[in-house]
């Protein structure tokens, strides 16, 4: 099947792969050196301060900021500097340092990652966008589960510093894959220098109507979605006495959820099901798996659930990512950017929520109101079958 998606998009997945694998290599490996170093468990939670951050409060910067710029170019640039930052810490295990280096890391990992999807409809015909955001989808999903794996595993055997060196070998490697997809240039890059900030504000207000009902409904499902992260041990260990390993256990049953839900995507769009209803699906399974988890009583059924609520995001995800590639023509990078700062502004305000209420509320009323919010992130996506939308999306087939 990947052999009906052009070698352009070859060259992606591969740089992709390459990269991500390396990003488990050095974050594995600072949060253990750092921990160790310091016997502070504030350590790693600093470290994925300075990893999220960024997303939050500079995405939409960014996104406007690298939007003049030639896509692969971007993405080659991107890894070449990442290499060059991250070697540093290979030779470097100050935290001040290490949570610096990680910081302007996250800035451009930022930049990367906003622009590969803006990449992937310039490459692949429309009618293939929902295969080719799906293998995109099971790379990262299979990397979530091997990728800690396989770092563990290597910081036994060799050393941090090894293991970052690899990371950093990831980087330069993946950066001529990514030089060798070619020149593609943002729609509104012919413009002025000065006149592009002005042409983004225009573009972004032309929006079609599809992309703000998704914008909306990822945003309250985020809420739900960091309320359901921030929770989740507590879940596992108050309400089942499992600990750890429930809590190891339940997020590697997520994490086969994610995988079947990459297949299940595949087999929907051979079968030529509408993004949309995808997109609805996915909400739908989010929602019931959110909230039978708040009133379930056996462990095992929550691990099925959690099958369930994997696949429901892996579809979501799939679907919003298609759907933001056929509402724009030609998608530009900022319009990902500021997704993804949606995306991670609400779940980092999910996760505050939780964080502040968990000990007098518990994990199950956490989970029913993640539940709610799931609900009402469906209502909203019911919109994009309005007619108008309904109409666009024909007339752009």
């Amino acid at each position: 099947m990947l052999k009906k998606l052009p070698s352009r998009f070859g060259l992606l997945l591969i740089g992709l792969f390459i990269t991500t694998l390396g990003d488990w290599f050095t974050f594995i490996a600072l949060s253990m050196r750092t921990f160790e170093e310091t016997g502070m468990g504030k350590s790693v939670g600093l470290l994925l301060l300075a990893k999220v951050i960024p997303n939050v409060i500079l995405g939409p910067i960014i996104g406007a900021w690298i939007e003049r710029f030639d896509r692969p170019k971007i993405l080659f640039f991107s890894s070449v500097l990442r290499g060059f930052l991250t070697l540093i810490l290979v030779f470097e295990s100050n935290p001040l340092i290490v949570y610096s280096i990680t910081f302007i890391n996250s800035v451009i990992e930022l930049a990367q990652s906003s622009t590969i999807p803006s990449v992937v409809p310039t490459v692949v015909k429309k009618e293939r966008l929902v295969l080719a955001n799906s293998y995109i989808e099971i790379i990262q999903n299979i990397l979530t589960v091997v990728g800690p794996s396989l770092a563990g595993f290597f910081a036994v055997i060799l050393n941090y510093q090894v293991l970052i060196l690899l990371d950093v070998i990831s980087f330069f490697i993946a950066s001529f894959c990514f030089l060798s997809i070619g020149s593609i240039r943002s729609p509104l890059i012919e413009r002025k220098e000065k006149e592009t900030h002005i042409a983004i504000h225009k573009y972004f207000l032309g929006f079609q109507r599809g992309v703000y009902v998704i914008f909306l409904s990822t945003g309250i499902l985020m809420v739900g979605g960091g309320m359901v992260n921030a929770s989740m041990l507590v879940y596992v260990s108050r309400e089942f006495n499992t600990g750890a390993v429930g809590f190891g256990s339940i997020t590697a049953t997520i994490g086969l959820g994610f995988l079947l839900g990459s297949f299940l995507t595949i087999c929907f769009s051979k079968k030529g099901v509408d993004e949309r209803y995808l997109f609805l699906i996915g909400l739908i399974f989010i929602a019931f798996a959110t909230l039978a988890w708040s009133s379930i009583k056996l462990f095992f059924i929550a691990m099925i659930i959690a099958i369930i609520n994997g696949m429901g995001n892996t579809l979501f995800n799939i679907a919003s990512v298609t759907l933001l590639q056929k509402f724009v023509p030609s998608p530009p990078i900022f319009l990902f950017s500021v997704y993804s700062a949606i995306a991670s502004a609400a779940s980092v305000i999910g996760m505050l929520i939780a964080t502040l209420t968990i000990d007098f509320m518990g994990a199950r009323p956490i989970f029913f109101i993640s539940g709610l919010l799931a609900i009402i992130s469906s209502i909203v996506a019911v919109f994009i079958f309005k007619p108008d939308v309904t109409e666009y999306l024909a007339n752009d087939k």
